[in-house]
């Protein structure tokens, strides 16, 4: 009777993860942040990853190197565009109306972090986030990236 038990309990608690992330198997990449299913729109809440078409000046201010940055957005474009499977936790909207979100690889790893551990991306933060323990992981990340200069970081 309590291996019954111990089943529903696990069916129950795999139901709720379940419930609370949502899976987005046909959908486009607009770039290594942000993911388009039908007319939805999802923005990484974590990252910043470089623009195809543009620099923001304050990345430039950073890294200068614009030829390097597109390359780099390709890359990260790249790895969005073969990931087949994609888990996402929506959140809020954010500045320009998408919606927030976290994007998970279908193992349970982050989409975002990889491109962070890559290079690809840099950790991005609004003031709502300053708690997020997330916040220092991916910082920790992000600063290795740096010291090893590691795609964007190498445009320097």
């Amino acid at each position: 009777m309590s291996m019954r038990w111990g089943y529903v309990i696990l069916v129950l608690i795999l139901l709720l993860l379940y419930s609370y992330n949502e899976r987005a198997t046909n959908f486009t990449v607009v770039d290594g942040d942000t993911l388009k299913r039908g007319s939805l729109v999802f923005r990484a809440r974590y990252i910043d990853a470089p623009e195809v078409h543009g620099q923001k000046p304050w990345v430039l201010a950073m890294l200068p190197n614009e030829s390097c940055l597109r390359y780099y957005a390709l890359k990260a474009r790249e790895v969005a565009e073969l990931t087949s499977y994609v888990l996402y936790k929506p959140y809020d909207k954010g500045k320009y109306g998408r919606t927030l979100a976290s994007f998970y690889y279908a193992n349970g790893s982050s989409l975002e972090l990889d491109l962070v551990r890559k290079g690809y991306a840099l950790c991005y933060y609004r003031k709502a986030d300053i708690l997020d323990p997330m916040k220092e992981k991916c910082l920790s990340i992000e600063r290795k990236a740096r010291e090893l200069s590691l795609g964007m970081w190498s445009c320097q």
